[in-house]
């Protein structure tokens, strides 16, 4: 223990440097595995697609066997959704530090590669690999390559608090050495203490067969604190519950992460925000293009009947009627002027606007599908506001706390682009139009029970 504790504050010294070099850099923080989740349960939530997650976990385990065997690693993790719904991560003890009744060795552990696809909001699919990285003469690795397959099921029980539950099963020494096969499973419950920090507890444990059965279970505490929009911190430990194989058995461990999150689900609104900057272009067009000949149509015209009056004065010829034939093109050039001009007064568009903040449009639980009175809402709303054309403004969606953050503010966008598609395909104009997403960060009234859910699962305007 003495002779590791330079180690540990190096590793500290590190962690802090990296926290205080990214200020500016979320709820989908990452398991030991790389996989959105807790520390030891996997969670049915899937990074927004194209996001990219990276972070690092270091732990200290002490083991059941004797003359308290220790390690001490420090493992980098990360994830990426190359599409929606599906999520590829990645860890490995990069650096490994480890006590034992033969020795102390440092180097490299074995890696994990694992791939979760979400087959339901709160269900998914969870595949994996473990590469032989580490030295397995050194004890660093197994010498073997591993297969597993689990389930991840994942609970919202109101108020913010969810439940992970992950059951699968694992594959041992699918080439190289031999190893034994096992059933895991795990169970985690994350419960919001906070606007941005939530505690978590976890029991998680394996059963192998031997010869006889053989239970190895544990249980962690911990807690995690979202520093920024994109910046998560992870801390904890916990006992194991039983177990007496040695290695397989951590009787003790402390761990610490972070994570920096790229590209969130917020993301996901950039390619519809242009839009509003796309309408004043347009509407200054028509405004600009015939400003521009009328001046130089007219001030020459109106100099050359002054010029040529004096000397064809005398003569009955044509000039006079000329002095009218300017005016036709004065007249038809000023036309659009007179049309460009607003269709309402300020206070019809004052009034419009009030009904346009006014207006709600509701959604059935964890669906894009309006309910009947969302549907008749969005109808009234829609109607108004083709009548208006020079009114502009954003499309809000919003969920209830039910669900992760994260699943939240996607679940939120797809709620905002439902209605911007149905007014669009009504005769909105889409120039009109910016969406936005608020998840769960703002309810419209506390999300106690299921009346107040449903008032939250909304879409809600607001004038540019």
């Amino acid at each position: 223990m003495r002779n590791s504790s330079p180690r540990m504050k190096a590793l500290a010294l590190a962690v802090l440097v990296l926290l205080a070099g990214y200020p500016g850099l979320s709820h989908a923080a990452g398991s030991r595995a790389g996989g959105t989740g807790l520390y030891l349960t996997q969670s049915a939530e899937t990074l927004a697609p194209g996001a990219f997650r990276i972070g690092a976990y270091g732990s200290y385990v002490r083991y059941v066997v004797s003359e308290d065997p220790e390690t001490w690693d420090f493992s980098p993790e990360m994830a990426w959704a190359p599409a929606r719904d599906l999520e590829a991560m990645f860890a490995m003890p990069l650096l490994r530090y480890q006590v034992s009744p033969d020795g102390k060795e440092t180097g490299v552990g074995d890696g994990v590669v694992g791939l979760k696809y979400r087959l339901f909001p709160h269900v998914a699919a969870l595949g994996y690999v473990s590469i032989p990285f580490g030295d397995e003469s050194r004890s660093m690795g197994t010498g073997g390559t591993d297969v597993g397959f689990a389930g991840i099921f994942s609970f919202p029980l109101g108020g913010g608090v969810v439940a992970d539950l992950n059951a699968g099963y694992q594959f041992s020494g699918v080439t190289g050495t031999d190893g034994d096969d096992f059933v895991f499973y795990g169970l985690g419950v994350s419960v919001p203490v906070g606007a941005r920090t939530k505690i978590f507890g976890e029991f998680a444990g394996r059963t192998v067969w031997q010869g006889q059965t053989h239970d190895s279970n544990q249980f962690d505490l911990g807690l995690r604190h979202q520093v920024s929009e994109r910046m998560t911190v992870t801390v904890g430990g916990g006992r194991g519950i039983s177990g007496d194989w040695g290695r397989e058995d951590p009787e003790l461990r402390v761990f610490a992460g972070f994570e920096f999150l790229f590209g969130a689900a917020s993301a996901a609104v950039a390619p519809v925000a242009p839009a509003p900057v796309a309408v004043a272009p347009k509407a200054a067009a028509p405004a600009a293009v015939p400003a521009a000949p009328a001046p130089a149509a007219v001030a020459p015209l109106a100099e050359a009947p002054v010029v040529v009056a004096a000397p064809v004065a005398p003569v009955p010829v044509a000039p006079a009627p000329a002095a009218p034939v300017p005016a036709a093109p004065v007249q038809a050039v000023a036309a659009p002027v007179v049309a460009a001009a607003p269709a309402h007064t300020a206070q019809e568009l004052d009034a419009a606007k009030k009904r346009l903040a006014a207006a709600e449009i509701l959604f059935e639980y964890d669906r894009t599908r309006l309910t009947p009175e969302g549907a008749r809402a969005l109808k009234q709303i829609t109607e108004d506001m083709a009548k208006f054309s020079e009114i502009n403004f954003v499309i809000e969606g919003h969920a209830d706390s039910r669900g992760t953050s994260s699943y939240n503010k996607i679940l939120g966008l797809r709620r905002a682009e439902t209605v911007m598609r149905a007014m669009v395909k009504a005769g909105v104009a889409f120039e009109r139009l910016k969406v936005v997403t608020q998840g769960e960060m703002k309810p419209k009234v506390p999300n106690k029970d299921a009346r107040g859910m449903a008032l939250n699962r909304r879409v809600v305007f607001s004038a540019l």
